[in-house]
C-alpha cells in the first residue's frame, strides 16, 4: 500500500482513500474503497488546472468531515480512460466524461445511493451543503 504524506494529494494514478488517524492517502484495494456511510468521491487529474482549483477545496472538506465521511480520491490519466483500474464498484464510476467530477454517495447494506453530483468547480458552500444533507439524511435511515 502506497501513500501520500500529509495530507497532499497522490500524484500516481489510481484510487486512493484519505485515512483520518495517519492524516494521509492511502491506496484502496478494488473494491474497498467506498465504505458504509457517506463517502465523497473525487475524480480528478493531477495535470487538470481546473481540478487544482478543486483540489484546495477538498483540503478545507477534509478538515471540516474527516472522521464523520469518507473521503476516496480517483486520479486518472488524461490519456487514458477515467476511472483506472481498481475503480469498479465506485459511484459514478462508468459515467465519467469531464474532470473535476465530485461525487457524494452514501452507502448502507451493500447499496450505494448517489446524494449529489458536481461536474466542474462548485463553491465550497455547495460541496460543504451536500455533505451535510448526506450525513443527515444517512443519520436519519440509520435511526
Amino acid at each position: 500500500m502506497s501513500s501520500a504524506s500529509e495530507g497532499a494529494l497522490p500524484d500516481e494514478e489510481g484510487v486512493f482513500v484519505y485515512d483520518v488517524p495517519s492524516g494521509s492517502w492511502a491506496r484502496a484495494a478494488p473494491g474497498e474503497a467506498v465504505r458504509d456511510g457517506v463517502n465523497v468521491v473525487y475524480f480528478r487529474s493531477p495535470l487538470c488546472m481546473y481540478c487544482r482549483l478543486l483540489d484546495i477545496k477538498l483540503a478545507d472538506l477534509l478538515r471540516d468531515f474527516a472522521g464523520r465521511a469518507n473521503f476516496v480520491v480517483v486520479n486518472c490519466a488524461v490519456a487514458a480512460p477515467c476511472p483506472p483500474r481498481g475503480a469498479e464498484g465506485l459511484p459514478e464510476g462508468s459515467q465519467v466524461e469531464a474532470l473535476p467530477l465530485v461525487v457524494v454517495a452514501c452507502r448502507a447494506g451493500g447499496q450505494t445511493r448517489r446524494c449529489a453530483r458536481f461536474e466542474g468547480v462548485p463553491s465550497l458552500a455547495e460541496l460543504r451543503g451536500a455533505v451535510r444533507l448526506a450525513l443527515g439524511a444517512h443519520q436519519q435511515k440509520a435511526l
